[in-house]
């Protein structure tokens, strides 16, 4: 609620990013807008359930990414297998 002033239910394109830092996820913008068009209605707004299922998503690739980048370069080499099985099922 405290990303959601107005008490509309969503959260607005202009305060995502602060949500999704306060979330622990530091994302550039080009990520930021990404997610916008995936997970926002026309309007730029996020609803409750959407920020919860991108929040759940990004936890789960971040640890995924994690677990691959063994020497903490923040680089990771995959081949097509490992990147479907890495996008599709995390």
């Amino acid at each position: 609620s405290f990303f959601d002033g107005d008490r509309s239910g969503t959260i607005g394109s202009s305060e995502l990013s602060g949500a999704f830092e306060a979330a622990g996820f530091h994302l550039n913008e080009h990520l930021y807008n990404m997610i916008i068009q995936r997970y926002s209605d026309e309007g730029g707004n996020m609803d409750f359930d959407n920020f919860i299922s991108c929040l759940v998503r990004l936890d789960a690739m971040f640890r995924a990414f994690k677990s691959l980048d063994k020497d903490g370069t923040g680089q990771i080499q995959v081949n097509i297998q490992e990147w479907l099985q890495l996008t599709m099922y995390s």
